[in-house]
């Protein structure tokens, strides 16, 4: 399927390389300028330092297509704000913190973040927003974490206990050992002796070791 006219291919070879980005929009309106410049390309067309300096210009006054909601690996949703002073050089600030500024009218100090009460770093719903300084921020979740650790080492140290009684242990399994133990005194390997009674080798050696403590 033809998506470029005989008509569009002739004015895009005419004004591609003098031609800003804006200029390219308004002169193909049902065209993206990703399609222009692959278009372009493939007739061998660059632009001159010139026009790629002017396409940056508009790029920080006017927020296009390309300047869409993104996420970074941690999960915060950036949003395009150029002129905002702590954009990064992509123009790219976080959401809760333009969120927060423009909905409370306060300007984040640097010594403060913006934490999310529920945790959802991607929920930037102003109720869902509070100002922390860094500090209090810090120790508010390094709290958390040490509980969450000391909670794991209890639950840890319950289960150790638990498991030192091996009747405890999920693979254990009542089990008359002494026809088992008479099998293999009569010459059946342990492998047969424990398949001939439904048990595994692990299970076997376990009710051994356990006779051997009770005697």
């Amino acid at each position: 399927m033809r998506t470029w006219t005989q008509e569009q291919e002739e004015l895009l070879k005419n004004v591609y390389v003098d031609s800003t980005n804006s200029e390219l929009a308004k002169m193909f309106p049902d065209k993206t300028l990703l399609a222009i410049y692959k278009k372009a390309r493939k007739f061998g067309f660059y632009k001159s330092k010139e026009i790629e300096f002017l396409n940056r210009s508009e790029a920080k006054k006017f927020p296009n297509e390309n300047h869409k909601k993104s996420k970074t690996k941690k999960g915060y949703v950036m949003v395009y704000r150029p002129h905002h002073e702590r954009s990064d050089k992509n123009g790219r600030v976080m959401e809760h913190i333009v969120v927060f500024e423009e909905s409370t009218g306060i300007k984040v100090p640097r010594n403060c973040v913006i934490h999310h009460l529920n945790g959802d770093k991607s929920d930037n719903r102003i109720e869902n927003l509070c100002m922390m300084e860094i500090g209090a921020h810090t120790v508010f979740h390094h709290s958390g974490k040490h509980k969450r650790d000391d909670c794991k080492k209890k639950i840890g140290e319950k289960t150790r206990k638990r498991l030192q009684d091996p009747r405890n242990h999920p693979m254990w399994k009542e089990v008359d050992m002494n026809p088992i133990l008479s099998d293999i005194a009569d010459g059946t390997s342990v492998k047969d002796a424990c398949e001939k009674y439904g048990i595994s080798k692990t299970i076997y050696y376990k009710r051994v070791r356990c006779i051997k403590n009770e005697s």
